[in-house]
Formats: C-alpha cells, structure tokens, sequence
C-alpha cells in the first residue's frame, strides 16, 4: 500500500514500475483518492518498484488502467517491496 499525505484529484495518473524502469501498470484514478493497493501477478515477491504520481499516460487503455502504455512525468511518491500474501 502507497498513501499520499493530502490525497490526489480523480485524473491523476499513477504509474508503477520494476526498479529498472520496466512499466507495470498505469492507470488514470477515476475517484480522489489518497492510498492505494495494488495486486499483480506480474509483481515479483522481494523485488522493489517505484510509484510514481501525475504526469500523463498513452496507450490502450480500458476503465483507466494501461497495461500496455507508455508514462511520461510525474512525481516519485517512494518505492515499495513486493510481498507474497
């Protein structure tokens, strides 16, 4: 889980990536919001990903999730460890 000390504006595009900059997921949030959690089994259990917030997003998208897409910009909100559960 991610949180964001005083949230993020429905629109705001949140983009995930393996720490070498591989895209996972990008997906334009349809609500506000000021966490999330995310669950993929693409994500690898011990590995570290960066959460990035903002910036925009292309590609062939469906309910505002990108799976295949290419991110540009944003601002880091951290890193965070997979793990399994």
């Amino acid at each position: 889980m991610v949180a964001k000390e005083g949230g993020q504006l429905a629109g705001t595009v949140v983009s995930i990536s393996s720490s070498d900059g591989t895209p996972i997921v990008a997906f334009a949030a349809t609500k506000p919001f000021q966490s999330l959690v995310f669950s993929s089994p693409d994500l690898v259990s011990g590995a570290t990903y960066d959460v990035l917030v903002g910036g925009s997003v292309s590609g062939d998208g469906l309910g505002g999730l990108y799976l295949d897409m290419n991110s540009a910009g944003g601002s880091s909100v951290g890193s965070v460890t997979a793990v399994a559960g």
